[in-house]
């Protein structure tokens, strides 16, 4: 249930980011990256997400963890985004997490380039915990070493399908 998984949520707080540069004009990454429902293109672990009109989002996120899958899901409040520039959201339910990318255009030997920087600071959920036998005071940086992995493919997807277009 719902209100099971949501009590699987472990205390402690952990940062994973990511940093990728695009050969892309900033109007065509801005667009996309704006545009939540098609996450899922470049994170495949997000299973979907349901964006509403006041800046409201839902997020299902489905992956397996040592063979077993595992679903969570969150409501976020997007923030008042920094046009071209800043795009940044924070949970009100579910998975507690919250997020930020970061946009900076820049010529590179004449060519228009995008650097993305990519920052989620989450609550790593118990069972994901247990399933990778965290333990101690280290607990997370496996896992944290996980999401960080997971977030620089991510990147590197999103680059091949802007640059693609």
């Amino acid at each position: 249930s719902q209100q099971g998984v949501l009590s699987l949520q472990a205390g402690k707080t952990l940062e994973a980011a990511g940093k990728v540069s695009v050969k892309a004009s900033m109007d065509e990454v801005w667009a996309l990256w704006s545009d939540f429902e098609q996450i899922p293109r470049w994170m495949p672990w997000i299973h979907s997400v349901t964006t509403h009109e006041d800046g409201l989002s839902d997020w299902t996120l489905r992956k397996k963890v040592a063979g077993v899958p595992l679903q969570f899901s969150w409501r976020a409040q997007e923030n008042p985004k920094e046009y071209h520039k800043l795009i940044h959201w924070s949970t009100i339910t579910g998975l507690e997490n919250h997020g930020r990318v970061e946009f900076e255009q820049e010529l590179k030997d004449g060519v228009e380039m995008v650097d993305i920087s990519m920052t989620i600071t989450y609550k790593l959920p118990r069972v994901v915990a247990f399933l990778l036998r965290e333990k101690g005071p280290e607990k997370g940086g496996l896992a944290n070493g996980i999401i960080e992995r997971i977030i620089q493919a991510d990147l590197l997807r999103f680059k091949r399908i802007i640059e693609k277009s």
